[in-house]
């Protein structure tokens, strides 16, 4: 769940309890009880933004900005990776394999 958050807060739009849920394939009703758990230890935030309640962490750091950046290096790679070996023709082998 802080996985989700901090990669809704990197790419600059915070998630509801229903995008949180979506991400991580958790009940919604799950996802709300944790969230209020991290909010009454004060590891994150809410806030009101139109009729959604997003969610936050209080601080942001170089260290985790930079985590994030490279997660999302890595995420990036996996995805075109991903994406070549769908357009085999069947039966073909990637160089890889």
């Amino acid at each position: 769940m802080s996985f989700a958050i901090r990669l809704g807060q990197y790419d600059g739009r915070a998630l509801d309890a229903s995008q949180i849920a979506a991400v991580t394939t958790l009940p919604r009703t799950s996802v709300r009880r944790h969230l209020n758990a991290m909010q009454v230890s004060g590891r994150i935030e809410q806030t009101r933004v139109g009729r959604r309640v997003v969610y936050y962490f209080k601080t942001s750091s170089p260290d985790t900005d930079d985590f994030f950046a490279d997660a999302e290096k890595v995420l990036r790679t996996a995805v075109i990776q991903l994406a070549k070996m769908d357009s085999l023709p069947a039966g073909q082998k990637n160089e890889r394999e």
